[in-house]
């Protein structure tokens, strides 16, 4: 069976050596090196070039000088891909609560070992609903752009047309679908003359699973 590809940045020797112990038969991990971090943008290569399906950050990073929290990585992530799966594991808990939009993604290290099980089901979980979300928004698509060139789209398919081609716009890491300033609802109606193919969007959207 394959296994999910995860990565995890700590500048933590010891509960770096502890994360990959408990973790390494589970998934495919990815123990990346804080010194490749220079910038908090450095985070989009790391995630690209392992190949990450998922990342889990510790909420204080200070190494060589450098010094930033998770919180200022996940504006980044979320920029680059909104919707892409973030887990942050730290001693920090309330700081982490207060900085961050989503309290949901904070988890504790304290007894890590005793939460293994519920964590890997947390990570795996995470994983597949987002997996899920493409899929299902790729498919959807497709239908309606096959029903677009039939016959015209009721006011609702059309509604969930623009909202469907705006999830995917923004999970595309590799290049925007479409430009930010047609992302309103006023163009809904006539985004179909400035899209793709449905082959070609499917087979953009795949490359990135």
């Amino acid at each position: 069976m394959e296994k999910y590809c995860i990565g995890y940045l700590d500048d933590d020797k010891g509960q770096i050596n502890n994360f990959y112990h408990l973790f390494k038969n589970e998934f495919d991990l990815k123990i990346l090196n804080i010194d490749n971090i220079s910038e908090p943008l450095d985070i989009i290569n790391e995630i690209i070039e392992n190949k990450l399906e998922l990342i889990i950050l510790d909420f204080r990073l200070d190494s060589n000088g450098k010094n930033f929290n998770a919180d200022e990585l996940i504006k980044i992530i979320k920029n680059w891909n909104l919707y892409f799966p973030v887990l942050i594991l730290t001693i920090h808990e309330t700081e982490a609560f207060q900085q961050l939009d989503d309290v949901n993604i904070v988890n504790s290290k304290d007894d890590l070992e005793k939460k293994a099980a519920l964590f890997i089901l947390k990570i795996e979980e995470n994983i597949k609903s987002y997996k899920h979300k493409k899929e299902f928004s790729v498919n959807r698509l497709k239908e309606l752009l096959d029903k677009k060139e039939r016959k015209s789209l009721s006011f609702d398919e059309e509604e969930e047309y623009f909202n469907i081609y705006r999830f995917l716009n923004d999970i595309e890491p590799s290049e925007k679908l479409l430009p930010p300033h047609l992302l309103t609802q006023q163009n809904a109606s006539s985004l179909h003359n400035l899209l793709i193919s449905a082959q070609e969007i499917i087979k953009l959207l795949k490359e990135e699973k």
